[in-house]
């Protein structure tokens, strides 16, 4: 006992704190024992410690001490591979937990980095080589997202009142359901009492009636209604739409158009109705309160006196042209006379 047949077919003791039985052919057969680790040496022999020395780590099935892979160091102990740590940067991807590793510059395809550790990508998603997050595991082809609070889980198809959208399940809308499966918006139903739609983008909320200044187009959709025209809640079509006080309208439901009243006129019934006689009002105006008597603008007030202006002008020279004088010098001794006649006021007048 406690001896081993080596290759020289001599009997050999195993080594210290080990034993075999009577017959043993090799050292292989010596056993550590209880509690003490086989640690092999470069030479196929092997001691018995303790615990298992540094870049090992002990594997407490077998009692056996295993060196750390490639680019991997520990600081020895018993336990598992998980005393090993990966070194220059690499990442630790398990065979298998607490079993063989390796050290690798990049998680494989279908798993993710994690801190320092490569982690499997969560059930019935993939990732490419190099993942670096969780958040890159999407999706295996035939299946779709539905995420609710933090936790995201791959399915074969999105739960009641949820439909897919992008292969990501997404809830229905205001208050909509649908049934388990769903893969389209449309197929989201507004609950019993809630007739009508009001959408929002590709997005919609399920109400009893339709809110002001909107209409329920065919029935289910509530729309606005036209520019510069108003509605109150709950009407039923676009003929509940009214235009605003100023405007009047034009077109018939669903073309309806609002249009402001222009200047000289005023909105009545919907209708834009012309001032009486003589007045006139801005553009917009609501009400036939609005009309005012015209007045002269200033330009035509200016542009008459102008004109009177130039009248007088014209008179004047006319006047000048008609007006002859005729100047006559009489020699009647030392004493010169003068005779001035005008010919312009009927009799002649002699100064």
């Amino acid at each position: 006992e406690d001896t081993f047949s080596n290759a020289s077919k001599v009997c050999e003791e195993c080594p210290v704190n080990s034993t075999s039985r009577a017959g043993s052919a090799s050292s292989k057969e010596c056993n550590c024992d209880a509690n003490l680790y086989r640690n092999p040496l470069p030479n196929s022999d092997f001691t018995c410690v303790a615990t298992c020395p540094k870049d090992t780590y002990g594997n407490s099935t077998q009692f056996t001490c295993h060196g750390c892979p490639a680019n991997a160091s520990s600081n020895g102990g018993s336990g598992d591979s998980s005393l090993c740590t990966c070194t220059n940067g690499t990442l630790r991807n398990d065979e298998q937990p607490g079993g063989n590793f390796k050290c690798v510059e990049e998680c494989p395809a279908d798993r993710f980095a994690n801190n320092t550790v490569c982690q499997d990508c969560p059930g019935n998603t993939t990732s490419p080589v190099g993942t670096t997050s969780v958040k890159n595991c999407t999706c295996k082809d035939t299946f779709v997202a539905y995420t609710f609070g933090n936790v995201t889980e791959c399915r074969k198809v999105c739960p009641k009142n949820w439909y897919a959208l992008s292969r990501t399940c997404t809830a229905c809308p205001g208050g909509s359901g649908s049934a388990e499966g769903s893969t389209d918006i449309t197929q989201c139903r507004c609950p019993p009492g809630a007739k009508f739609r009001i959408a929002k983008g590709e997005m919609f909320t399920c109400v009893k009636e339709c809110p002001a200044d909107t209409w329920p187009e065919a029935g289910k959709l509530c729309q606005s209604c036209p520019a510069y025209s108003t509605a109150e809640p709950g009407v039923l079509s676009q003929e509940g739409c009214i235009c605003k006080p100023g405007y009047s309208s034009g077109g018939a439901p669903p073309n309806k158009t609002c249009h402001e009243c222009p200047e000289g006129t005023y909105s009545k019934a919907q209708k834009c109705t012309h001032c009486p006689d003589g007045e006139t009002s801005p553009a917009g105006s609501t009400s036939e309160a609005e009309c005012k008597k015209k007045s002269v603008p200033l330009r035509i007030i200016l542009a008459g006196v102008g004109a009177g202006l130039l009248v007088i002008l014209i008179v004047l020279i006319v006047c000048y042209v008609n007006l002859r004088r005729t100047w006559t010098r009489r020699a009647t001794g030392p004493d010169i006379k003068y005779e001035v006649r005008s010919t312009s006021r009927g009799e002649n007048v002699y100064f």
